[in-house]
């Protein structure tokens, strides 16, 4: 597999995973957010599977919601873009290696 299509897939993944953490959080509303140590320091964020890590602080609020879906909606508007790009240059690069010369 070429390296810019594992970089499309990626990030066609990361936007529906951010997506899927703002239609979760209303269902899970207690394992969706932030974990963080007690000093400050960000862990992870997402949707988390069991809700309690021995030392970490959970930081959740409904803002990730409106936030998870500008991110994610922005993603699918620059990787639509970025692919209707890419299939135009690479039309026509098709076209004109096929050419006549």
């Amino acid at each position: 597999m070429n390296p810019a299509d594992k970089s499309a897939i990626a990030k066609h993944e990361s936007r529906t995973l951010i997506i899927v953490v703002a239609i979760m959080k209303p269902i899970f509303p207690n394992n969706v957010g932030f974990w963080m140590t007690p000093d400050g320091r960000f862990v992870s964020g997402g949707v988390n599977f069991p809700g309690v890590r021995d030392g970490l602080v959970f930081h959740t609020s409904y803002w990730i919601i409106p936030i998870a879906l500008l991110i994610g909606y922005g993603l699918l508007l620059l990787t639509h873009a970025l692919a209707r790009r890419w299939i135009g240059w690479f039309r026509n690069r098709r076209r004109s290696s096929l050419a006549p010369r």
